[in-house]
């Protein structure tokens, strides 16, 4: 049975992969802004006002 990992680069192609990687991460971080704002940010303000919406409907149905 033979197995099929992959083989790390060496070398010159292994530079070359690491500046790839970082070029890559570079555009996805400048990539991850929406409307000015980081995306994580925009995320947990929505998840915090559902959240916060849900909670006061809850109880307003219990209590009231």
């Amino acid at each position: 049975m033979s197995s099929s990992l992959p083989t790390t680069p060496v070398g010159k192609q292994q530079l070359i992969d690491m500046r790839a990687g970082a070029i890559l991460r570079g555009h996805a971080r400048k990539s991850e802004r929406y409307l000015g704002c980081p995306v994580r940010l925009l995320l947990t303000f929505i998840v915090l006002i559902k959240s916060s919406m849900l909670c006061a409907w809850l109880v307003r149905g219990t209590y009231l």
